[in-house]
């Protein structure tokens, strides 16, 4: 793990940091830019929800479709699990969530979005599994972030993730998102536009498709 600017891409690609750091702004720029290239990318990313300028809790997105669904809230059920003061709907997130990071046999993807692995997002044993699964893939990038410690707190299976072979995490803080950001960006239409399938007339189509769902479902946040 480092802060200073990458100067290559694994192909499991994660940045990490502390809440307000950018890590989904980052992310989604990224993802942005790629489709904008004819990357085929797929998964998901947490989007704040708010009532009246108050944030009640966050929304679980789909890339490239842009299906949204509740991922926790403020004053949910009680017998929802819980992450600070927010309550996780588990099953709302493995029925959207969690498809988003499969891929079928028929599906052409180039790269797999995450965002995030983080604290409200294990308490499903599906999305643990859906990541072990993914990882062990060996023909798609995943790119995304991950949950970094919080107060000396550390979370297991993130450390888990982040020990694997071939998985590069970078810290991302309000001083280096930037410059970090930049770096990541350039790196990744390297590898992954150098890298993609060839189109054929059916996979433009797909793509430009993709892409309109995308970008009028998108609205930056920083988390």
């Amino acid at each position: 793990m480092g802060d200073g600017a990458p100067r290559t891409l694994s192909r499991r690609t994660f940045v990490t940091g502390q809440p307000g750091s950018g890590k989904t702004t980052l992310v989604m720029a990224i993802v942005q830019a790629l489709m904008e290239q004819g990357v085929r990318c797929k998964g998901f990313y947490t989007e704040e929800c708010r009532e009246a300028g108050m944030r009640v809790g966050f929304d679980v997105v789909t890339i490239p479709e842009g299906v949204r669904a509740p991922l926790a809230r403020k004053k949910g059920p009680t017998h929802w699990p819980k992450v600070g003061s927010y309550s996780v709907d588990v099953v709302s997130f493995e029925r959207v969530g969690i498809p988003s990071l499969l891929i079928s046999p028929n599906e052409n993807v180039d790269v797999v979005i995450c965002d995030e692995i983080g604290r409200m997002e294990l308490k499903s044993p599906k999305f643990i599994q859906a990541i072990r699964d993914l990882l062990r893939r060996k023909n798609v990038y995943i790119f995304g972030a991950i949950t970094a410690p919080r107060y000396g707190h550390r979370v297991p299976f993130c450390d888990e993730v982040s020990s694997m072979k071939e998985v590069e995490v970078h810290n991302i803080k309000k001083s280096n998102r930037d410059h970090i950001r930049k770096a990541l960006r350039s790196l990744a239409l390297q590898t992954y536009v150098s890298e993609k399938k060839a189109f054929t007339s059916k996979d433009e189509s797909y793509f430009f498709t993709s892409l309109s769902l995308f970008l009028s479902s998108f609205a930056f946040v920083i988390l």
